[in-house]
């Protein structure tokens, strides 16, 4: 049967392609199947995850999770809050009497998994005489590139990253810890990406603890914080 379906791959044209870029998890994620020619809206069409029928001629067996839309030479298949569970699975178009088969990996696309409140522990602080910041992304994809500055000073190369595959996507811890001058006014300034999306911002103020011990008066520490598309506290498992 494989071999049936390869060789139809080639003599129909048909053919699938994530289209939605970046594609991210929790979002909506579409599958496009292209067709030679003019799509025929007549003609039999289905969409399949593991020879399950997931959508038939506009109909969706789970309306809460897919969905179908048609173009002039393709028809889509709409992934609603797309998470982990979907990936690894064989997809199939199905247009007439052609079929095309393939396995939706992580590759396939520009995936994107952007952290939420609940899977980003973000600390920093300065004591004896370090500045420290850690931020662990307990769920996230690609592995994040951040960058710090402190009092105008950019130290992104003293950044230390460390990410371990949790399934297809990554647990990353971004550490920093660095020698600084006492000062009672500090500036901070934290921005990390996924991808090609900037998902994190922090502008917080720190006191020296030195300069605490010491009686000085120091600037009230306040921090502003930007996550960006956390609108979700959906847990991937």
């Amino acid at each position: 049967m494989f071999r049936d379906i390869q060789q139809i791959h080639h003599a129909s044209q048909l053919h699938w392609t994530v289209i939605t870029s970046p594609a991210r998890f929790n979002h909506t994620v579409e599958l496009e199947c292209t067709i030679d020619g003019v799509l025929n809206t007549n003609l039999p069409r289905k969409w399949e995850r593991e020879s399950r029928i997931l959508t038939s001629k506009n109909k969706s067996t789970k309306p809460e999770k897919y969905r179908e839309r048609i173009t002039s030479s393709s028809f889509v298949l709409q992934i609603l809050n797309f998470d982990v569970s979907d990936l690894g699975k064989d997809y199939t178009c199905k247009y007439g009497f052609d079929v095309y088969s393939s396995i939706l990996s992580i590759t396939k696309a520009n995936f994107e998994l952007h952290p939420t409140n609940r899977s980003l522990k973000k600390s920093w602080n300065i004591t004896g005489g370090h500045l420290i910041v850690n931020l662990e992304f307990f769920q996230v994809y690609p592995v994040p590139l951040c960058e710090v500055v402190y009092n105008n000073r950019n130290v992104t190369n003293e950044i230390l990253t460390r990410s371990d595959h949790v399934g297809v996507v990554y647990k990353s811890l971004v550490s920093l810890n660095i020698s600084v001058e006492s000062s009672c006014q500090t500036d901070l300034e934290i921005r990390c990406s996924v991808g090609t999306s900037s998902i994190l911002k922090e502008n917080p103020q720190i006191e020296d603890e030195k300069c605490k011990s010491d009686g000085n008066k120091c600037r009230k520490s306040y921090s502003h914080s930007y996550i960006i598309e956390l609108k979700g506290e959906k847990q991937i498992g």
